[in-house]
């Protein structure tokens, strides 16, 4: 039994596609995909990523495999603008414009993105190979009971930059961009390796003896000039 841990996909849809086709030639009945959030912005295919991970079943080769999707902050950042129009600027100056109109010209309606957006959470641990996930940070409370965490806590999920120290279990996130490379700290691994902007989608392979991390090379259909 194995996992799939995917870093920052910010709408690098055929770069995802790339990194799919390694999945598939390992990939197992039972094993996991786990997706660390800030699926969309910045990146030139938004709608298409979106899409790819709602047919997720299409595009894996086995015939039982589990997904698990994150929220990162610019899901957050989305349902905020939602929520309170006054934050769309925010959104916008992150990349989030794009996303809109993409979202728009293919019929998605407001209530269908902000139920999707809502339904993803904020952490998961996985109980058989003993590893957490999570876009950015971990609380310590998060340790005893994620149901415990408090919105503060929510937003160091998916805002804080800071290594994760405070647990002795392997911690694996995004958010903070690397390019090129991951970050690997003691149980702190970091997988953003800055794929919008040149550097690669990367991912880990996780077993319970060790994990294995792939840098997708960021395909030439995904490059933007920023």
């Amino acid at each position: 039994m194995k996992a799939y841990v995917m870093g920052d996909i910010h709408g690098c849809y055929y770069t995802l596609k790339d990194a799919i086709e390694k999945i598939n030639q390992t990939i197992e009945d039972g094993d996991t995909i786990i997706f660390l959030g800030d699926y969309f912005d910045r990146g030139p295919h938004n709608y298409k990523v979106f899409e790819l991970l709602n047919n997720l079943g299409k595009e894996i080769k086995c015939d039982t495999f589990k997904s698990v999707l994150l929220r990162g902050n610019h899901e957050q950042m989305q349902l905020d603008s939602m929520a309170y129009r006054e934050e769309e600027y925010v959104w916008f100056s992150n990349g989030g414009e794009i996303t809109k109109q993409q979202f728009e010209e293919n019929g998605l309606t407001k209530g269908t993105i902000r139920n999707w957006l809502s339904d993803l959470s904020f952490v998961y641990y996985d109980e058989n190979l003993k590893f957490y996930c999570v876009h950015s940070y971990l609380p310590k409370i998060a340790l005893v009971d994620t149901a415990l965490m408090t919105i503060e806590d929510e937003m160091d999920c998916l805002w804080y930059r800071k290594i994760n120290t405070g647990t002795t279990t392997r911690v694996f996130h995004g958010h903070t961009v690397h390019l090129n490379t991951p970050i690997v700290t003691k149980n702190d691994i970091n997988l953003d390796s800055g794929c919008v902007f040149g550097g690669g989608l990367t991912f880990a392979t996780v077993t319970k003896n060790f994990f294995g991390i792939t840098i997708v090379p960021t395909n030439d259909k995904d490059k933007v000039n920023f």
